[in-house]
């Protein structure tokens, strides 16, 4: 009996422990006043101003609030350090605040001194750890980004000063292009294929005409075995589908041969493929579609493709923007090609599609009832393949 009750004791006090714990750990401590009474209250406290810049609608916004403004270690860092804010960036005063401070991408992170000068700034969804570096690094001269920009100005140039400042920069959500393009155009041809620095081009290739991007396409193979084959091919085709936009918003087919010709003469193996890839898409977005249709015919023709999804997009595109049933005829045949990879509804339903187009309804028909039953077996809402069947079979 008396073990019993030693036990009932015991356990009760591990409970009010837990409890007290639980009781006493908190998260960040928001400020429920203004902005500007938060900087009054930061000068006169000695502390910092943290500004979480969100929306009501950010998912990352939400997961920051939840899961890491609530842990114990942030809120003991930030309530130390800083007076903190949150201010909702589509009502009252976040609204001017966005405008004044240039807060686009959501969440923002921004720090100030208690005087209201900016100092630093972050930004996106992170762990406990990495957001407390960002709050440690913002009152630091060192490492904040106003520190960083005084140092750079005053001719501070080192390689390693460099690469931190054009990574802040980027973290910061501002272009570390120019910073980057200095710290590898300084550093050793030998060293450019480091792990490291295979990282940091990469990290900086979004330019086809910067030095990162015509590093990472000199060294893509070395780049490839640290990285991977799927990073280093996206990063490659998200800066050339860049180098378009401006391009085909003034609808200049010059720029676009030009941009073409570079991504060519940069890369001897893969870049003709890449350049076709890029047209394609300049005149799908100017709206140039016998154009179109006659790159997309000759990209197919020419290179091999892999993707049943990608074979179905330009498929589908023909049956929404083309007439012409020769080209409505070799848009069947890309369909059956993402087919015979993957049999499954959105390629199905394309196929419906293209044969009503070309007229041959009970083909239509068929391709439309496979579809439905694929749908089904996806789990995914068929409405307008059902509409389709259903007008097909008036």
């Amino acid at each position: 009996m008396k073990n019993y009750l030693l036990k009932i004791v015991v356990t009760f006090l591990l409970a009010s422990c837990i409890c007290c714990t639980n009781a006493n750990a908190q998260g960040i401590e928001f400020f429920t006043g203004t902005f500007t009474e938060a900087i009054a209250e930061a000068e006169k406290t000695n502390k910092h101003v943290f500004v979480d810049a969100y929306t009501t609608w950010c998912g990352p916004c939400i997961n920051m609030a939840k899961n890491v403004f609530t842990q114990e270690s942030v809120g003991f860092f930030y309530n130390q350090q800083f007076v903190n804010v949150k201010l909702d960036m589509e009502k009252g005063e976040g609204i001017a605040f966005a405008q004044k401070y240039g807060v686009n991408r959501f969440p923002s992170y921004l720090y100030f001194d208690g005087k209201g000068e900016l100092i630093h700034r972050s930004m996106g969804s992170k762990k406990a750890q990495p957001f407390i570096a960002d709050g440690s690094n913002a009152i630091n001269d060192e490492t904040s980004l106003a520190g960083m920009q005084a140092r750079f100005n005053e001719g501070e140039c080192t390689n390693e000063f460099l690469k931190n400042y054009a990574y802040t920069l980027m973290y910061a959500g501002e272009n570390g292009q120019i910073i980057a393009d200095q710290y590898i155009n300084t550093i050793k041809e030998e060293e450019i294929t480091t792990d490291e620095n295979l990282k940091f081009i990469t990290t900086f290739a979004d330019d086809i005409n910067s030095s990162a991007f015509k590093h990472l396409i000199k060294n893509k193979d070395a780049a490839i075995k640290v990285l991977g084959a799927q990073r280093i091919e996206a990063t490659i085709e998200r800066a050339a589908y860049s180098a378009i936009i401006e391009p085909a918003k003034n609808k200049d087919k010059a720029a676009l041969r030009q941009v073409q010709n570079d991504l060519i003469d940069m890369d001897k193996v893969n870049g003709s493929k890449l350049a076709t890839a890029v047209g394609i898409e300049f005149f799908k977005a100017t709206g140039n579609y016998s154009e179109y249709a006659k790159e997309v015919s000759e990209y197919l023709g020419k290179y091999e493709v892999k993707e049943p999804s990608t074979l179905n997009n330009y498929a589908w595109s023909f049956y929404e923007n083309i007439d012409n049933k020769k080209l409505l005829k070799q848009a069947v045949g890309w369909t059956e090609q993402s087919i015979a990879m993957e049999d499954k509804y959105y390629n199905n339903d394309t196929l419906a599609a293209l044969y009503a187009k070309l007229g041959k309804k009970s083909l239509a028909i068929a391709t439309a009832k496979k579809a439905i039953t694929l749908a089904e077996s996806e789990g995914m809402v068929a409405t307008e393949t059902i509409k389709m069947l259903e007008d097909l079979q008036k």
